[in-house]
C-alpha cells in the first residue's frame, strides 16, 4: 500500500498503513494552521512508526489594527482619516476618536492620521510584518 491522505479524528489522532519498505514524507496541512515539525521523512519503513506527532498553531487569515486619536486634553477626535498603505483601507475615527481596520495576516505597511488643520504624533506607524492584532495604536492631535 502506498502513501495516502488521512484526516485526524476528533482527538487529533491519525493513522495509516504503508507497504514495507515504503519511503516518502508526511506533512500535516489545514487552512490557517502551521505545524511543527513541517514534515517527517521516511527513507524505508519496515516497522511501525509511532508518536509521529505535529503541534499546530492557528494563524488567523486577518488581523486588526486599532487605536484612538485624541487631542492634548485626552478627548477623542472624530473624523480623522487613518490611512493604511500597501492595499490597506482608510478608516475614519468615530465620535470617541476610535478606529479599527482589518488587514491580511502578514501585511506590512504604514498608517498615517490626517485631518485638515491638525497635526498628529506620531507622524505614522510602521508595520514590518504583522501576524497578530495590534491595539493601542494611538495618535495625539494638535
Amino acid at each position: 500500500m502506498g502513501g495516502a491522505t488521512v484526516t485526524t479524528n476528533a482527538t487529533g489522532h491519525y493513522s495509516t498503513s504503508v507497504s514495507s519498505g515504503w519511503n516518502g514524507t508526511s506533512t500535516a496541512t489545514k487552512d490557517n494552521w502551521t505545524y511543527n515539525p513541517v514534515s517527517y521523512t521516511y527513507p524505508a519503513v519496515t516497522t511501525d512508526q509511532i508518536n509521529q506527532n505535529y503541534t499546530g498553531t492557528y494563524v488567523p487569515p486577518s488581523v486588526s489594527i486599532s487605536g484612538h486619536v485624541r487631542d492634548g486634553s485626552n478627548i477623542g477626535v472624530e473624523g480623522v482619516a487613518v490611512a493604511f498603505s500597501n492595499g490597506g483601507a482608510t478608516v475614519i475615527t468615530n465620535a470617541t476618536g476610535h478606529y479599527n481596520t482589518s488587514v491580511s495576516n502578514g501585511w506590512s505597511g504604514t498608517s498615517t492620521a490626517t485631518k485638515d488643520n491638525w497635526e498628529f504624533s506620531p507622524a505614522s506607524y510602521t508595520y514590518p510584518v504583522i501576524t497578530s492584532n495590534q491595539t493601542d495604536q494611538d495618535y495625539v492631535g494638535t
